[in-house]
């Protein structure tokens, strides 16, 4: 996983400034996915103790607030036959800099705004979509957001409760962060890989007991994470 930040120099009015934003974003998304394997799966150990237990509490730090409607989360799942991708909206968030570091921070993810981009025919679109949200695979219904809490930071990673489907496993991955010129605004992007079976979600899995080596979808989902954030 990486993050990037990438500065404003001008200040743009208001419609300029969502176009070079939201332009912003695409490129990160490119940037990320041209012709690279799955991303290196994050450690993963056993929940850590939370100080704060809500992300909407932020600490007293030069704290910058997620605008939700300028980010995302894309997913990427494979098998040996086939894969899918889409996207999953965050419903808030937060990053808390001391000392121009990140120290604390947290995010929401709407689990109910999954999509799928690479079928096109709608009726197998929908029947994916719905079998994701299905008891199978995420449970939206009874689990309809997931969330990350970070518990520890260090120059070069960043250590975490991620929570699925009711389950909290900490994740650490590897970042980079590059300060905006003006410590206002900035958009960040994440990418690495998770073992879903560690959240509880086997289905079709390579542990599943008489699965055909053709049937197994892989454990490993990969998570692609932009955060546009403005200083609060």
């Amino acid at each position: 996983m990486y993050l990037y930040l990438f500065t404003k120099k001008i200040k743009p009015n208001k419609t300029m400034k969502t176009t070079l934003q939201t332009l912003a974003l695409a490129s990160v998304f490119a940037l990320a996915s041209c012709g690279e394997e799955q991303a290196p799966e994050a450690v993963t150990a056993p929940a850590e103790p939370i100080k704060k237990d809500s992300v909407t509490t932020a600490p007293k730090l030069d704290t910058f607030t997620v605008q939700t409607d300028l980010s995302s989360v894309n997913w990427m799942g494979s098998s040996p036959v086939k894969g899918h991708k889409g996207m999953l909206k965050l419903s808030q968030g937060w990053l808390g800099f001391n000392a121009g570091k990140i120290a604390q921070g947290a995010f929401t993810i709407d689990m109910k705004s999954i999509t799928n981009s690479d079928l096109k025919d709608k009726g197998n679109n929908k029947k994916l979509v719905d079998h994701l949200s299905g008891k199978d695979f995420f449970k939206t219904d009874s689990f309809p957001t997931a969330e990350f809490i970070l518990t520890s930071a260090t120059d070069s990673t960043l250590t975490g409760n991620l929570t699925i489907k009711g389950i909290a496993n900490s994740v650490t991955f590897p970042y980079k962060v590059f300060p905006a010129g003006n410590d206002s605004t900035f958009i960040a992007h994440s990418k690495f890989s998770i073992d879903r079976s560690k959240w509880g979600i086997e289905y079709g899995g390579k542990s599943v007991a008489g699965i055909k080596p053709n049937d197994i979808i892989s454990d490993m989902i990969e998570l692609s994470i932009s955060l546009n954030a403005k200083k609060k």
